[in-house]
């Protein structure tokens, strides 16, 4: 995601899976392993792009899937089914739900759809962006109907270009908060489904007031009480 120089990738990827070194910071899902697959300028992602890194993180060992991107629906056929297909084959999907337009104000995206996120699927994790105070954010798109949960994504410390640190906002830092989440639910308890993860994730989190109505779990994301359910859920 790193081709125009903007750094978004970089930024993503700290936040999931950065080492603790000592240094900087730490991701959610500190030992996971990072699979780089560029698919994006900072303006645009294509659907072919994306759809060929889909099938190639499937196919190639991946265990999540964060898609910080999207776009109005429409024509979506073939982007469906490669998320469909990564599911099956126990990928965790994990999107964005968007930031809003032009007036920077977040949409209610059970009006206006937009992919991958709102393709609806088992399996996929559609992300708004909670802020310090556990408030919706309102440049965050939301969708009591759509969007599943929210995740801290408002001045999140994490990499910059050239080895620097930097703060970013934006669903697209709330949807790697919530990758590392399914990270360590996969480390910890691998014989679950891509499924059986994402709803976990959906419905640990803690009840809050600015969520409720305005996504389908009501919450905001928690590792710790995802991590602390039942190992021997199915």
């Amino acid at each position: 995601e790193d081709t125009s120089g903007s750094g978004h990738g970089t930024a993503v990827a700290g936040i999931i899976g950065a080492p603790i070194n000592g240094d900087g910071i730490a991701g959610v899902a500190p030992d996971a392993r990072i699979m780089v697959l560029r698919a994006c300028s900072f303006l645009f992602c294509s659907d072919g792009a994306a759809i060929e890194a889909l099938y190639y993180a499937a196919n190639n060992g991946a265990h999540v899937a964060n898609l910080s991107f999207g776009r109005a629906s429409g024509g979506d056929t073939a982007f469906r089914i490669a998320v469909e297909d990564a599911i099956a084959d126990g990928v965790v999907v994990v999107a964005a739900a968007g930031n809003g337009g032009m007036d920077g104000i977040g949409d209610d995206n059970d009006d206006e759809p937009i992919i991958p996120a709102s393709f609806g699927i088992d399996g996929l994790l559609w992300v708004a962006m909670t802020d310090q105070a556990d408030d919706l954010s309102g440049s965050s798109n939301f969708g009591a109907t759509s969007v599943h949960l929210g995740a801290p994504g408002v001045s999140i410390w994490t990499l910059d270009l050239e080895g620097g640190y930097g703060f970013w906002s934006g669903t697209s830092f709330a949807a790697p908060t919530t990758a590392g989440v399914a990270a360590l639910l996969r480390q910890h308890r691998n014989c679950w489904s891509a499924e059986t993860i994402a709803s976990v994730v959906q419905t640990s989190g803690d009840p809050t007031a600015s969520l409720a109505g305005k996504t389908i779990s009501g919450k905001r994301l928690n590792a710790f009480e995802a991590l602390a359910v039942d190992a021997k859920k199915n």
